[in-house]
């Protein structure tokens, strides 16, 4: 999601499509899963698969640890991956 197609297509050139297929499964999985919620819910479905977990829980426990503060995750059960 961070690069163009012709970046990622520079980029991945050698390595062949295992590896895109790879890099990209996890983010097809997520959408599929999506694919039977309203837009509403899933858009909150997306953004706390992957946005929330990538950015938000990352920068706060970052800034969080750096000036010495405990930080709790609201509803930390539902960010765990289904399995």
């Amino acid at each position: 999601m961070l690069f163009t197609p012709g970046a990622k297509r520079q980029i991945l050139l050698k390595s062949g499509t295992t590896l895109t297929d790879t890099a990209t499964a996890a983010q097809r999985d997520r959408l599929n899963r999506s694919l039977s919620l309203d837009p509403v819910n899933r858009v909150s479905y997306l953004e706390s698969r992957c946005y929330m977990l990538n950015t938000l829980l990352r920068d706060s426990d970052f800034m969080s640890m750096s000036q010495g503060l405990e930080v709790r995750v609201p509803l930390s059960a539902y960010l765990v991956e289904d399995s």
